[in-house]
């Protein structure tokens, strides 16, 4: 068992020390299987407030307070350490910087209190733009669907697998499909719980109890074989405030997900121990659950400890004795663990049957591992697996493995595509997007068998992948789906993120007589010439948002052709602006720039770019006014996650009257020791 140790957490009610290097991640061995792990061993030490792992391939991913890296191991100890985002948890205190590191379904690396996913793409790391969810911990059911929560809710749960409406440049706004699972319900504590904020808010009851959850963490989707099938359908999160956690039924309903708590007036598990912090769950290879118990006087981070906790903690001592963590096992006590698992040792082909194994913890490293070694031998198994319509869960498992491995196969996808299960069948229609388009094409006559089925999220899925199969008879049966479906959620949405490039012909087949208005609206947006910035966050200030948009409009007209949508650059045209200190740095630098112009080599975070030509200025440019420079430099100072101030108009008018008599463009280095 690997363990992730946050030693410096609140060790006083100062929260002294947080920031020492004193974490560790640590390997724990139980060797005679007698539940207590006798043996400990130290990974990484010397570690500034440690906050997730994942494995991955020959090492880990680890996620730091501040960057991500992949470490190798090298015989249970660190090996060379790569930083894959330098930005990794974001800037805000503990308690709110990304974690999680999960690796779902789709083969992508998910966080919480994060709207980045990541994936090594042929050797590089690539990082996505996806939902931001929850706060601390994420997990995700047996289709993919990722479950999370904050602190003040209970759990929220994607109705659809990830960026699934988030797939199309043209329409870059994502539409978020969360539902509530569990949404500020009656808690049940064990106890009286005076030591929470809130208490002092008057969120107590008469008798001492909170009557909402206000520290909701660790979620999980329960997908283990240990607990009675009556569990198999239930969600777990952890209310370490108020010493206590909750199940909750999940219920899914033509893929639409709602939850309810069974237990009535009483919690899963509850604590009398007002020390007890259960704080994050996970499914174990036994099939019972691992549960994380901080064992912590003092839950609450110093930045958020109010005059009554601090009251609270004082009175009954709560700062001493901080280092007593301890992991439980939840087991059904009427049935016995499962195997230990052996798959260190098995090949890519043996490693195949896991895939359909009653626990998930046991298909889902499977799926990892086989991916990870990248062995194409196991490409055959794999494909009789897809085939397989006894073991549903198997088929799914194949088809994503060979996607992980960029092995799918059109004789995968159309066995697959037999089945009649409604999930097999939604994977097998997704993936047929990673087809070469002759291949999908072939496949259009059992489509249009399949937009007959009764299913919701066939139908769903039909509608977000029909648009990319090649040829108009796609579009038309896209065309129908459309009209008999789309009023209901996501479908307009599904269809126009799977039209990547096809909206003009789409607009064409829908006709003059389309009455659905709005999906007119969403298919003009997408031929409307725009940036990819409203997938990023927008300005809050109104003034600022507005002059946003006039700069984003007057940025495509000027700038897009040379520093494209995404503001990446365009090879020996203009160099990224994304994330670029030339932009980034003082609203004097990037002004200066636009209206002098800029010639030869720069170097944009530290890699060098030579423009074929010099960037002209707008000084002389008659067309362009004061004005609308400045809203050229506000768009691009914020846009696509730069988050900058908005440039003043003064600073327009100051500049370009000291620049009044120059003739000639800047250079970087005269950029660079004139305006810091």
């Amino acid at each position: 068992m690997w363990v992730v140790e946050m030693r410096g957490y609140m060790l006083n009610i100062a929260g002294d020390g947080e920031s020492d290097p004193i974490g560790r991640i640590s390997i724990l061995t139980d060797a005679d299987h007698d539940g207590v792990f006798e043996g400990y061993q130290v990974f990484m030490d010397g570690l500034n407030q440690p906050r997730s792992i994942a494995f991955y391939k020959n090492g880990i991913l680890y996620a730091g307070h501040e960057k991500l890296y992949f470490v190798e191991n090298i015989n249970d100890k660190a090996g060379k350490m790569t930083v894959i985002d330098d930005n990794y948890a974001g800037t805000g205190n503990v308690e709110h910087r990304s974690n999680g590191l999960m690796r779902g379904l789709d083969n992508w690396f998910y966080n919480a209190k994060s709207n980045a996913r990541y994936r090594e793409i042929d050797g590089k790391w690539v990082k996505e733009t996806t939902d931001f969810r929850g706060q601390w911990g994420i997990s995700q059911n047996n289709y993919g669907r990722l479950f999370y929560n904050e602190n003040w809710f209970g759990m929220k749960a994607d109705q659809l697998m990830p960026n699934l409406l988030a797939r199309n440049p043209n329409f870059p706004k994502a539409t978020g499909t969360a539902t509530n699972i569990s949404y500020r319900d009656k808690i049940f504590p064990a106890r009286i719980t005076p030591g929470a904020n809130r208490g002092g808010e008057g969120d107590l009851d008469a008798k001492g109890y909170l009557s909402a959850v206000t520290a909701a963490c660790g979620p999980v989707a329960y997908r283990g074989d240990q607990f009675p099938p009556k569990y198999r359908d239930t969600a777990f999160f952890c209310e370490p405030s108020a010493n206590f956690v909750r199940m909750l039924k999940v219920t899914e309903n033509d893929g639409a997900l709602s939850g309810m708590h069974p237990l009535v007036e009483r919690e899963f598990l509850a604590s009398t121990d007002e020390r007890f912090r259960p704080v994050n769950l996970f499914n174990a290879p036994d099939g019972s659950l691992f549960m994380v118990d901080l064992y912590h006087g003092i839950i609450q981070h110093k930045a958020y400890i109010t005059p009554y906790l601090r009251e609270q903690i004082a009175h009954r001592n709560l700062e001493s004795d901080p280092h007593l963590g301890r992991i439980y096992r939840i087991k059904y006590k009427g049935n016995p663990l499962g195997a230990t698992p052996q798959m260190l040792e098995k090949s890519a082909v043996d490693l195949v049957s896991y895939l359909a194994h009653d626990n998930g913890w046991w298909r889902d490293t499977a799926q990892q591992l086989i991916i990870d070694r990248g062995d194409r031998s196991a490409i055959a198994p794999l494909n009789v697996m897809a085939a397989n319509q006894s073991r549903p869960l198997g088929q799914i498992h194949a088809l994503w493995t060979l996607e992980g491995l960029g092995a799918v196969n059109t004789g995968a996808i159309s066995s697959a595509l037999s089945s009649n299960d409604p999930h097999v069948l939604e994977m097998a229609i997704r993936l047929t997007e990673k087809l070469l388009p002759a291949e999908a094409e072939k496949l259009l006559p059992r489509l249009t068998e399949l937009a007959k089925r009764s299913e919701l999220i066939v139908r769903l899925q039909l509608t977000a992948t029909l648009g990319s199969v090649p040829g108009d008879d796609a579009l038309v049966l896209l065309k129908k789906l459309l009209e008999e479906n789309g009023n209901t959620p996501f479908f307009r949405e599904a269809a126009i993120h799977g039209l990547k490039g096809r909206e003009k012909r789409f607009q064409e087949i829908l006709g003059n007589d389309a009455t659905d208005g709005k999906l007119r609206e969403y298919l003009a947006e997408c031929l409307r010439i725009k940036t990819t910035a409203a997938a990023f966050k927008l300005p809050q200030d109104k003034a600022h948002l507005a002059s946003f948009n006039r700069g984003e409009t007057l940025f495509t007209a000027q700038c897009m052709a040379c520093h494209g949508p995404d503001g990446k650059g365009i090879e020996q045209l203009g160099p990224p602006l994304v994330g670029s200190e030339w932009v980034t740095g003082s609203p004097e630098r990037l002004v200066a720039i636009l209206l002098q112009g800029l010639a030869g080599p720069i170097r944009v975070a530290g890699k060098s770019y030579v423009p074929a030509a010099a960037m002209p200025g707008f000084k002389l440019n008659p067309e362009v006014t004061d004005a609308q420079l400045t809203d050229i430099a506000t768009f691009v100072r914020f846009a696509w996650g730069n988050g900058k101030e908005a440039v003043k108009p003064k600073t327009l008018t100051e500049l370009r009257a000291a620049l009044a008599d120059r003739e000639t463009a800047f250079s970087p280095e005269e950029v660079e020791k004139l305006y810091h």
